[in-house]
């Protein structure tokens, strides 16, 4: 058993619960950490990338995305592929030599909600934004009132050994 007593004066209440998803809109991000990690099955390899919001409601909160770029099904690689392709276009590093090449440039991620988690539905440069949403670039979420966000439990993005990302073709 662990005596508590050095947090004196602790409430959990005083703590902001972090690890609810954000609401769906787009974000101004930046790459912060890569690492290419085996899948959980050995079968390939993922790109796992954190991102950290820079501005807005969400500021400082991370996001996190995943590459199957190396794996044993050729779908999986090409549908993988096409999508890292997209965040290169977003960051302006059409042929990256290592993925910290990618890092700390300001981009768009269109956010989604999947079940508890967020999830990253496709990558803007901040030079391809429009007129019309260069207000969200100061970080605000691009938020339509009508729609409810699901709550969700306040747990943390699961663990890599965890992670599942045999796709099902």
């Amino acid at each position: 058993m662990a005596d508590l007593g050095i947090l004196s004066g602790f409430n959990a209440n005083d703590f902001e619960d972090t690890f609810s998803p954000l609401p769906e809109g787009d974000y101004e991000v930046e790459i912060i950490d890569s690492v290419f990690v085996e899948n959980s099955k050995q079968t390939g390899q993922f790109l796992k990338l954190t991102l950290k919001v820079l501005s807005g409601d969400g500021k400082g909160r991370q996001l996190f995305d995943n590459f199957n770029l190396v794996h044993v099904n050729p779908k999986a690689v090409e549908i993988a592929q096409s999508q890292f392709a997209a965040l290169c276009r977003a960051v302006g590093v059409l042929s990256p030599a290592d993925s910290s090449d990618l890092h700390n440039i300001p981009i768009i991620a269109s956010v989604t909600i999947d079940g508890e988690w967020n999830r990253i539905k496709r990558y803007r440069g901040i030079t391809n934004v429009t007129a019309q949403n260069e207000g969200n670039l100061a970080g605000k979420i691009k938020n339509e009132s009508t729609k409810k966000t699901r709550k969700s439990k306040a747990t943390p993005p699961p663990a890599e050994e965890d992670f599942d990302d045999d796709i099902p073709f």
